[in-house]
């Protein structure tokens, strides 16, 4: 059996070894950070700069940062690498099972980087701040920089041979997009409305929370000072790292026309149809159904009493169309319960329809009249539409006392819509909000004031001009130390 050597030292890796130990002869760990070693005592520790001492070893990557330990592998003079990384056994499974994939440099001298490279790192089409960025780079910027779009979802050797060569990164997900300690750039991916990192209340451990990963990012990007303040709770950065833009995503709210391809995808007329969406955030209760005091996960809206047909029913007599949007983890999971609930009004637009049309949900955005919503960002950028919007708070008593709970209180302030947690004040409430165009106005008017300081379809115009700047000076400077 050839020996192996587990790359990742963190709070998961007794897990992976495990997992891995009836099919390998592990003989130890590594890690950048030889400070990390000692946390996992159980293992023998072996420096980076020994790894090349052992013969016929194999290199098996379970940390998350991996562009970066191929990168120093490589320098160590070790050119290939297996990764290890969890997944969906399938789409409408709970359970994961462990794959390994392999990653060959050897065919390579140099990962030298390139300073005109721009990487832009994309995870799914529901909502993708980079996504949105890269479609609208201005002509004049495509001719000064390599730009490239690299998807999480296909990690290969050009994903991160662009990865590790680029000079800077563009991403949406924290550090966990980013090479640590390269220049890096961060859209994030929502308005901090909930609790998350060191303001999740339902956290039992802080200690390998990735605060230092967030402090190597040059910048980020904000909607407001409001909402630098709040992401600062949870990443506490310096507050000069902010920059105030508002969203790529959202200048699709106020420049996209895609009526056509909107019927083309769902096959459907939308001509005088009230179109509802309904886009619910994601909950880690979904993988613990059991849990006292949970949403009641038969049915997407959690209602304790709920019939499909007479909802469809209602919709169709209103002449209404309901779109389903579930959170990109939420849809792999419950997959078969998509096609159940699917009717001739009740639609889902999943993460497949959109990968394949290459489009981002937001692109559709501002074909809704409402938005039906829980505790999702979502709400925040669809304030920018002065469309009306309703909650669903069926467990809000359950997810704020037990998951991660609200940064911003109280909720029926910040929440500015009626509350329902049964189907017969959801249907009520819809009609409503159809016919009195000032019912909860006032409020949405209030909460997007200082929760937007740009109300416009802008934002990416406004990225790429700092983006610019900020690449101008690093090259300047770069030219420089090289002449030097």
């Amino acid at each position: 059996m050839t020996n192996v050597v587990l790359y990742g030292a963190f709070d998961k890796t007794e897990k992976f070894y495990n997992d891995l130990k009836n099919n390998y002869n592990i003989i130890g760990i590594t890690d950048e950070d030889n400070s990390l070693l000692n946390f996992n005592s159980n293992f023998l520790k072996i420096y980076l700069k020994d790894l090349f001492k052992i013969p016929n070893i194999k290199i098996i990557i379970i940390t998350s940062y991996v562009g970066k330990a191929i990168e120093l592998l490589f320098e160590n003079k070790i050119k290939t690498y297996y990764i290890a990384e969890y997944s969906l056994k399938k789409f409408g499974d709970f359970e994961k099972i462990l794959i390994i994939k392999k990653i060959d440099f050897s065919g390579y001298t140099e990962l030298k980087k390139d300073y005109y490279k721009i990487s832009f790192i994309n995870t799914n089409y529901s909502g993708s701040n980079s996504y949105a960025l890269y479609k609208n780079i201005p002509h004049y910027l495509k001719e000064k920089y390599i730009i490239k779009l690299l998807d999480k979802n296909n990690t290969d050797e050009n994903y991160y041979y662009d990865l590790i060569t680029s000079n800077l990164t563009i991403g949406t997900q924290g550090p966990l997009d980013h090479m640590l300690g390269k220049n890096s750039l961060e859209l994030w991916h929502g308005f901090a409305f909930k609790g998350l990192s060191l303001m999740d209340p339902s956290r039992k451990n802080y200690s390998h929370l990735n605060i230092k990963g967030w402090q190597d990012i040059n910048y980020l990007f904000s909607y407001s000072q409001l909402y630098s303040t709040f992401m600062n709770s949870r990443f506490a950065l310096n507050i000069k790292k902010y920059v105030i833009t508002g969203m790529p995503r959202n200048d699709y709210l106020f420049n996209s026309k895609k009526n056509d391809l909107f019927e083309k995808i769902f096959d459907v007329s939308i001509k005088n149809k009230k179109l509802l969406l309904f886009a619910p955030t994601f909950r880690d209760s979904i993988r613990r159904e059991e849990e006292k005091g949970n949403k009641n996960w038969s049915n997407f809206w959690g209602f304790d009493h709920y019939c499909n047909e007479e909802l469809d029913s209602f919709l169709e007599k209103n002449n209404y169309m309901l779109i389903i949007k579930l959170h990109p983890f939420e849809e792999k999971m419950r997959s078969v319960q998509v096609k159940e609930f699917q009717t001739k009004n009740i639609l889902f637009l999943t993460d497949s329809k959109l990968y394949e049309a290459k489009i981002d949900f937001y692109e559709f955005l501002n074909l809704f009249d409402m938005l039906i919503t829980d505790y999702s960002s979502i709400y925040f950028d669809f304030l920018l539409l002065d469309k009306p919007i309703l909650f669903n708070n069926v467990d809000f008593q359950y997810y704020n006392e037990n998951q991660r709970g609200f940064m911003i209180q109280p909720y029926d302030i910040w929440t500015a819509g009626p509350k329902i947690q049964n189907q017969e004040n959801l249907q009520k409430e819809i009609i409503n909000l159809i016919k009195d165009k000032n019912y909860f106005f006032k409020e949405r008017q209030f909460i997007k004031k200082i929760c937007h300081k740009y109300e416009d379809g802008n934002s990416s115009k406004r990225i790429w001009d700092f983006i610019d700047e900020f690449l101008s000076s690093l090259l300047n400077t770069e030219e420089n130390n090289e002449k030097i």
